[in-house]
């Protein structure tokens, strides 16, 4: 079976005004998605999606034009030559970033495709499943005022969770007031975890203050803090995660296992949560948790975009040795789901291994209409106050 041809397919669903979210400086009124759809000569095909979509979303027609060159007439069976193929044709431009996020999702697509023939889901292609169910948690907790806040984290218990994140970077008080406030008001019967989002916030912690803020957060027995610095200072991480009381967790924007592996020899973080959308692909993600798991150390995905990722992630960790948890996106998200040939079940804080061959997902006329890309739209900007 040979590769026939590559689509690119930006998809875009505008928020409606009640859905509309901001974390810190953050404004999102609209998801864009950038899915890569590899149709082969039997008419069988794979579906895989670029982190960097949402940002970007028209970056991906001159990168896959660029690496089409390398794959039209392509044999399926070997994904991982092919992988390194693009790799390596990329070097001199590439190596990180959106190219590798790109790459990623070309290879999510061709193990799509090899489930599908095969007529076996992801796990069994990768290893086998060891896991029946995967723990979740509930990630939302964007910028409100915190008595909506507290109401949002009591849904999601009242709902079956039993660990939720919240966003801060709002600063050092106002961090640790809404950890506070959640605690006062629903005690410690479950896990509660502080995204401080360091790549992208206006009021960043500092070196000198995010040990201080780490101590003083000890006695709300938050499960991890994530993101505390920026992804580049590792130092800053080296020196934070060995004096810590406080679990740190990091990798979200992590390319490639050579990239990990820097982060994992200099000891950076408790928790890693390579995405597969951004760290190259399955073969990259299962590297990254294989050389994690040598060091004791445990993998929780960053999980944010279609049920592409979804589907991928939850099959990746019924299948690795160290998984901690998955990331259960909380925002409205619809193309999380509606890509999905049955939605997994979820109950009592887990989300259950689905049977489906490949990946376990579709595209269509009806979705491609109605999530047709909006170019023209404001969907991110940054601002301080």
């Amino acid at each position: 079976m040979k590769i026939k041809n590559i689509e690119v397919i930006p998809l875009t669903y505008r928020l409606k005004k009640e859905e509309i979210w901001q974390a810190s400086c953050v404004y999102v009124d609209v998801w864009n998605y950038l899915l890569v759809k590899v149709n082969t000569d039997e008419g069988v095909y794979g579906l895989g999606e670029s982190g960097g979509g949402h940002y970007i979303p028209k970056i991906g027609r001159p990168v896959i034009d660029f690496f089409s060159r390398f794959l039209v007439g392509q044999e399926i069976d070997d994904i991982d030559r092919i992988w390194r193929k693009l790799y390596l044709s990329s070097h001199y431009w590439g190596r990180r970033g959106i190219a590798v996020s790109i790459i990623g999702a070309i290879e999510t697509a061709l193990w799509d495709i090899l489930g599908k023939v095969q007529k076996k889901p992801l796990y069994e292609l990768i290893g086998g499943k060891k896991y029946d169910k995967i723990r979740v948690y509930a990630s939302g907790g964007m910028q409100k005022p915190i008595k909506d806040l507290v109401a949002e984290v009591e849904g999601y218990l009242e709902n079956g969770f039993s660990a939720v994140k919240i966003r801060g970077g709002y600063g050092r008080e106002k961090d640790i007031g809404l950890v506070r406030e959640i605690r006062k008001a629903l005690g410690y019967n479950f896990d509660l975890m502080l995204d401080t989002g360091q790549n992208y916030v206006p009021y960043n912690w500092s070196a000198g203050e995010a040990l201080d803020i780490c101590r003083e957060l000890e006695q709300y027995r938050l499960f991890f803090i994530e993101e505390p610095y920026i992804t580049d200072d590792l130092e800053g991480y080296s020196f934070l995660k060995e004096n810590s009381p406080v679990s740190i967790a990091m990798g979200e924007n992590g390319s490639t296992v050579y990239e990990f592996k820097t982060f994992i020899d200099n000891d950076i973080a408790d928790i890693y949560q390579p995405d597969v959308t951004n760290v190259g692909g399955i073969s990259q993600f299962i590297k990254v948790a294989e050389y994690a798991h040598k060091k004791n150390r445990k993998i929780a995905p960053h999980v944010f975009r279609s049920g592409v990722s979804l589907m991928a992630h939850l099959y990746l960790l019924s299948s690795i040795s160290n998984p901690l948890m998955l990331e259960y996106c909380r925002i409205p998200n619809p193309l999380m789901f509606d890509l999905l040939n049955s939605r997994p079940e979820l109950k009592e804080g887990y989300i259950y291994i689905p049977v489906e061959n490949g990946l376990g997902v579709h595209i269509d006329d009806s979705i491609l209409e109605k999530y047709k890309f909006q170019d023209k739209v404001q969907y991110f900007k940054i601002e301080k106050e």
